[in-house]
């Protein structure tokens, strides 16, 4: 893994975190204008979800496995082609299918 590859996942946790961080204090802020207040101990397990997908997405960078959420995102190319351009071997064509049965 280069250090790009660390640093550009590092921040795609770090902006997962923010966003999740944020969504929570919305819903916070509208619950308690509303004049439902959100438990405190409610708050924590949030923030423990919050925690436990940070580690995940960093587990998931440590070990080179793609993370499940990514914000930046790096277009993955291999060798310079496509996937959709490399024929498969085992498939043969629609015509070579119905020439053959016929013969």
């Amino acid at each position: 893994m280069t250090l790009s590859g660390l640093l550009l996942g590092l921040l795609n946790i770090a902006i997962v975190l923010v966003i999740l961080v944020l969504i929570g204090a919305i819903i916070m802020w509208v619950m308690n204008t509303l004049g439902w207040p959100i438990p405190g101990n409610v708050q924590k397990l949030y923030l423990a979800v919050v925690a436990l997908i940070a580690l995940a997405m960093l587990v998931a960078l440590l070990l080179g496995a793609v993370p499940p959420w990514r914000i930046v995102a790096v277009p993955l190319v291999t060798n310079n082609c496509s996937i959709a351009a490399v024929p498969s071997p085992n498939v043969t064509s629609l015509a070579e299918s119905v020439t053959s049965t016929e013969a």
